[in-house]
C-alpha cells in the first residue's frame, strides 16, 4: 500500500521547494493522508523528465548536507579533547542518540510528507546519525577513517551513477535484501553476545553488511528514479543516507586500524 493525496486532484510536481504538493490537503486543511490500496507505486516513472531531474537533484543536494553534517560531527569530536571525552564516557548521550534514530524512522512513516515538519525530522535524524558515526570513529586512527571514507564515496558514486546512468531496475533485488539484513542484525546480536572477539565472524559479518550496502544503494538508487513521487524525498534522503552510514562502518571494520 502506498500514500496518495486525499483529494482526487493529481498534485503539482512541478512544486518542489515546500516539500509538499499544491493542493494536498483534506477538507481540514491540514494536509493528513490517508492509505490507499489501488494506487500505482509506478506512478514516479510517468514523472516527466525534468520534474524527475529536478526531484533527483533536491535529494542528492540534501543528502550532501547530510553527509557534511557528519563529517564535520565526526571531526569535531575527534580533533577536540573535551568532546572526545564526553562521547567516550557519556554513555546515556549514544543511548538517547540510538533512540532518537529509531523516533525519527517512525515519525517520518506519521509526517514524511508533512512540511516543514519533515525537514525536522530528517536533520535530527541526522544529527542524531551522525553523533553514533563520531563515537565508532574515536576507535580508529584518522588514517583509517579517511581511507573508510574514500571507498565508500568511490563505491556510492560509481553504483548510483551507473543506475541513473543505465536506467535499469533493480527492483528483484528487494526481498533478498530485506532477508539477508535480517541475517545480519541476528548474526550481529550472535557476535555481540557470544562471539564479540571471533576475528573470523567479525570479518565475515563485516564483508557480508557491505554487499548488503552495496545492494542497497543500487535498490534504492532505482527506487528514486522509477517508483518514488516529489513528495517521497525525505524518504528516499534517508535511505541512501543509511546506504552510506552502514557501507562506511561495515569497510572501517574490515580495513580500519584502531587506536
Amino acid at each position: 500500500m502506498e500514500y496518495k493525496p486525499t483529494n482526487k486532484e493529481l498534485p503539482n510536481y512541478l512544486d518542489l521547494e515546500n516539500g509538499m504538493p499544491n493542493g494536498m490537503t483534506n477538507a481540514a486543511g491540514t494536509g493528513d493522508l490517508h492509505l490507499v490500496s489501488n494506487w500505482s507505486p509506478d506512478l514516479g516513472s510517468e514523472l516527466p523528465p525534468e520534474v524527475r531531474a529536478a526531484f533527483i537533484k533536491k535529494i542528492y543536494c540534501l543528502l550532501s548536507v547530510q553527509l557534511v553534517i557528519t563529517w564535520m560531527m565526526s571531526y569535531g569530536c575527534y580533533a577536540s579533547h573535551s568532546a572526545t571525552q564526553f562521547v567516550l564516557h557519556t554513555p546515556g548521550a549514544l543511548v538517547l542518540a540510538i533512540l532518537g534514530t529509531f523516533l525519527s524512522l517512525f515519525l517520518t512513516w506519521c509526517y514524511g510528507r508533512s512540511y516543514p515538519t519533515n525537514y525536522m525530522i530528517l536533520f535530527m535524524f541526522t544529527f542524531c546519525e551522525s553523533y553514533t558515526v563520531s563515537y565508532i570513529c574515536l576507535f580508529y586512527q584518522p588514517t583509517s577513517i579517511l581511507m573508510a571514507w574514500g571507498l565508500t564515496a568511490s563505491i556510492f558514486i560509481i553504483l548510483s551513477g551507473y543506475v541513473l546512468y543505465t536506467g535499469k531496475d533493480f527492483n528483484f533485488l528487494g526481498a533478498g535484501l530485506f532477508a539477508c539484513l535480517w541475517i545480519l542484525i541476528i548474526g550481529g546480536l550472535i557476535q555481540v553476545i557470544w562471539m564479540p572477539d571471533d576475528q573470523f565472524l567479525n570479518t565475515a559479518m563485516a564483508v557480508f553488511g557491505a554487499m548488503i550496502a552495496c545492494g542497497y544503494i543500487l535498490y534504492d538508487t532505482s527506487d528514486i528514479l522509477k517508483r518514488l513521487d516529489p513528495d517521497d524525498f525525505i524518504f528516499a534522503c534517508m535511505s541512501l543516507y543509511l546506504d552510506i552510514i552502514m557501507l562506511f562502518v561495515r569497510l572501517l571494520e574490515l580495513f580500519g586500524d584502531k587506536r
